[in-house]
């Protein structure tokens, strides 16, 4: 850093054009997110958020806005196991994410045909919300020994 400070960058120009570029809707469908539809379960270390079309919607989703979405629940202290819920059209899109040694890929491959890596992954679903997440739920105490040694 001490090097590139000799030359004549505005570096709160750059900061603000990746950091600070996010539209008022996908703000506002974040917070709607938080306090709505982010589900925490402390005695698995898990949360996910889930979005149905409807509310995409009705914030004016526009492509890349739940971006980063699936790495907020993060935050709260104790979570190593996310997931975030998409409804599309045909299907449910799913990514998953993780801290520490939990294999979010075996969820993804083993349970939704998809895949990726220890950390990070993805799959989809194709039945509705209500039945994939009750059965993502559902597949919580079979992980609980490697979500607490996380």
């Amino acid at each position: 850093m001490g090097e590139l400070m000799k030359y004549k960058i505005d570096k709160d120009r750059i900061y603000s054009n990746v950091y600070d570029a996010y539209s008022l809707d996908r703000m506002k469908l974040l917070g709607y997110c938080l306090q709505e539809k982010m589900v925490v379960f402390p005695k698995y270390h898990t949360a996910f958020i889930s979005i149905t079309d409807e509310e995409l919607r009705r914030f004016n989703h526009r492509k890349g806005d739940t971006e980063g979405f699936v790495n907020v629940p993060f935050s709260v202290k104790g979570v190593r196991f996310t997931a975030l819920f998409v409804e599309k059209k045909d299907r449910i899109k799913i990514s998953f994410r993780s801290r520490g040694s939990f294999p979010v890929n075996r969820i993804a491959a083993g349970h939704f045909g998809g895949g990726g890596h220890i950390n990070a992954a993805g799959g989809d679903s194709f039945r509705s919300m209500e039945a994939t997440l009750k059965y993502f739920e559902s597949l919580l105490p079979q992980y609980k020994e490697m979500l607490l040694d996380g």
